[in-house]
């Protein structure tokens, strides 16, 4: 980095790479960063306890996805700043924009939106289990 550079690109970092990213985009001062497919948060890496809490507190929250898309076998996401999230669902061999949100759909939203599953239907609930339960915590980790 030289005082020089009005920019920067970095490509594809990881979890592993997390501290030296935030390194380097604390050393760019005001100068634009760009990240490419990051994948800075990672569960088995960052971790789950008060320093990945403060990882994300003190940086990845500060991150503006300016893209996104994600494809789903029949679906996907995408995302363009400043504008919404949106959620597209196949239908033939279209796609149709099933909703627009403000912010990043969790796993349940995706549910919800493309499946029509809604926590407030007549059907009766299975009982809750051990596996199931932690099901539901590794998910909402990895979100």
């Amino acid at each position: 980095m030289t005082p020089d550079d009005e920019a920067f690109l970095v490509v594809n970092p990881s979890a592993v790479e997390v501290q030296d990213v935030e390194k380097f985009c604390n050393a760019a001062q005001d100068r634009p960063i760009v990240l490419l497919n990051p994948q800075l948060e990672d569960v088995s890496i960052v971790g789950i306890g008060y320093a990945a809490r403060q990882l994300r507190e003190r940086f990845l929250s500060t991150l503006t996805s300016s893209y996104y898309y994600r494809p789903m076998p029949d679906s996907a996401v995408l995302h363009r700043h400043p504008q919404g999230w949106q959620i597209w669902q196949e239908v033939g061999d279209q796609y149709e924009l099933k909703a627009e949100l403000s912010e990043r759909p969790s796993s349940e939203v995706l549910e919800k939106v493309l499946y029509g599953k809604n926590d407030s239907s007549d059907t009766p609930k299975p009982k809750k289990s051990l596996l199931g339960e932690l099901q539901k915590f590794l998910k909402a980790l990895s979100q």
